[in-house]
């Protein structure tokens, strides 16, 4: 399948992101898990800052902006799906990226409004990736505060399911 030069520009940064979140993987399945109790949370130790090597890359992945936007690479990939000798491959992936979209259209009811996934997730990911020790962590206190503690888990679960789509789609491209 030839791609423009547009797209390969796409996949490149697709993949240089997707490399991103695979050494992000790597580094949390290695590190020392140590475990507190907070406010009545069972959390590990420096669960954000552990955390946050994965979210930059999730984050531009969800991003329709970003030249990294995981959007860009499923239409790559759908277009491969009608060609007879990939679309076996690319139709499991597609069906993977389908998943997770709508996954993120789904909504919780958190700090008594209902709020999509997709939502959800940026507002996470917006706080984790810039959040920090000083005053930059008060946007995240100030989130877990309107929303509950709830929204760490379920973005922390979200935030793996993109990464999961995103290697997939990088195993195929």
């Amino acid at each position: 399948m030839l791609l423009s030069e547009s797209e390969q520009a796409t996949v490149r940064v697709f993949r240089r992101n997707a490399q991103d979140v695979r050494t992000a993987l790597a580094s949390l399945e290695g590190g020392d898990q140590r475990l507190r109790v907070v406010d009545g949370y069972i959390e590990a130790a420096g669960g954000v800052e552990n955390f946050r090597r994965l979210c930059v890359p999730v984050r531009r992945a969800i991003l329709v902006n970003d030249n990294a936007y995981i959007g860009r690479t499923a239409s790559i990939i759908a277009l491969a799906a009608r060609i007879p000798m990939y679309a076996e491959a690319a139709s499991a992936v597609i069906a993977k990226h389908e998943a997770l979209q709508r996954e993120l259209a789904s909504g919780s009811l958190l700090g008594g409004r209902r709020i999509s996934h997709g939502e959800l997730l940026r507002l996470w990911l917006d706080a984790a990736v810039f959040y920090d020790n000083n005053d930059k962590r008060r946007p995240y206190e100030e989130m877990l505060r309107e929303m509950g503690r709830a929204i760490e888990g379920i973005a922390t679960s979200l935030t793996n399911e993109v990464a999961s789509v995103m290697l997939a789609m990088d195993d195929f491209v």
